[in-house]
């Protein structure tokens, strides 16, 4: 009997400590909130915490987000190239911001000025080859002279409910979890997704992986398929 609760005494133990794992592993990764590719800099967001690429998209320092750009977090951000102001988004409401402290009261995004795909805010936005595109969920909307486009699918292979957007040059590159797809003036480039590490060089930061679903979960039985 001592020696079965012993066995199962060190099982209990095994276990937790896996889970814990497990969980520690969960949080040394992260995911991206944002992405900002300005005329000189190209910046990553995650949550409140920032990493500046140098010219070759190498880690180049990290920083609080309100420290250097007086925001606490970023669901999107985007150069307009109109007027050279940066657009920060949160949640329902973006601030602008066009030098060192000096940052616009928020304000709401949508409604009957910008329309409703921008009401409950953004996933991702960005620059393709001088325009500025907004990403939600599936569909995405480009700017225009007095207004934001209707919505528009998301291109074929480009998945929904991205991380971030950032402007490389004439080119757009969209995250979501580890993976990168470049969009270009002509479409999605080819061989397309690939690994965010092959293109950007982070020194002290892993990002998270997609959790896929244990598989035959939620899907059809082998019995199903006879049907």
């Amino acid at each position: 009997m001592k020696t079965f609760i012993q066995i199962l005494t060190l099982t209990v133990l095994i276990s937790l400590a896996s889970a814990g794992l497990a969980i520690q592993k969960r949080e040394t990764c992260k995911t991206m909130s944002a992405a900002l590719g300005t005329h000189q800099d190209h910046f990553l967001f995650f949550g409140n915490e920032y990493v500046s690429l140098d010219k070759d998209l190498k880690q180049n320092k990290t920083g609080d987000t309100y420290d250097f750009f007086g925001i606490n977090w970023s669901d999107a951000a985007f150069l307009w190239s109109i007027d050279h102001t940066l657009y920060f988004f949160f949640d329902t409401y973006y601030i602008t911001y066009w030098a060192r402290n000096r940052v616009f009261d928020a304000e709401t995004f949508g409604g009957e000025k910008h329309g409703a795909f921008f009401e409950d805010g953004l996933d991702a936005a960005g620059s393709l080859n001088g325009t500025t595109v907004f990403f939600k969920g599936c569909q995405y909307s480009v700017s225009l002279p007095t207004r934001p486009s209707d919505p528009i699918d998301l291109w074929e292979g480009v998945p929904c409910d991205l991380d971030a957007a950032l402007t490389v040059g004439n080119t757009l590159w969209l995250f979501k979890y580890d993976k990168l797809w470049i969009m270009t003036p002509d479409g999605l480039a080819s061989g397309m997704p690939v690994e965010t590490s092959s293109r950007i060089h982070l020194n002290d930061i892993k990002l998270c992986k997609e959790e896929k679903e244990e598989e035959g979960a939620g899907g059809a039985s082998d019995d199903d398929d006879d049907k």
